[in-house]
């Protein structure tokens, strides 16, 4: 992954986060920004469904393991600001 990230001139960087103690709403929003979700609702005739993707899911990111992530450093500005704005703890190499 280290070639794709520089042929394509960005650095890669890599955030961690860590939820101490977590409430599980804490957990669902960290889950979701990162992961994604799927939301379903149903009309008298069909079924609508809608992915939203989580950061896993754009091209360039890497999931190094639990709480870790590899990315451009045009992208991972965006994520630590969510991170921040949900009160998790992060750190940014």
């Amino acid at each position: 992954m280290r070639g794709v990230l520089q042929i394509r001139g960005k650095k890669p960087v890599i955030v961690s986060w860590d939820l101490r103690q977590p409430r599980i709403t804490d957990r669902a929003r960290v889950n979701r920004l990162v992961f994604g979700r799927k939301v379903s609702k149903e009309t008298r005739d069909r079924v609508a469904t809608c992915n939203c993707e989580g950061y896993i899911h754009r091209y360039g990111i890497v999931y190094l393991g639990q709480s870790v992530l590899m990315l451009p450093e045009s992208l991972s500005s965006s994520l630590v600001e969510e991170l921040g704005r949900i009160n998790v703890l992060h750190r940014t190499w």
